[in-house]
């Protein structure tokens, strides 16, 4: 594997980071309760 490869893989992984802090921003613990898909798509990150 090059250091290209894991250039972009690292670059890939914060690009995803970068948006899940998106979704989350304004949201509270009670959005996470009652939001199904924002659920789902949190627990699919961790």
């Amino acid at each position: 594997m090059s250091n290209h490869d894991d250039e972009t893989r690292l670059r890939h992984m914060l690009d995803a980071a970068q948006e899940a802090c998106g979704f989350i921003q304004g949201k509270t613990r009670s959005s996470l309760d009652s939001d199904r898909m924002l659920s789902l798509s949190f627990f699919q990150l961790i």
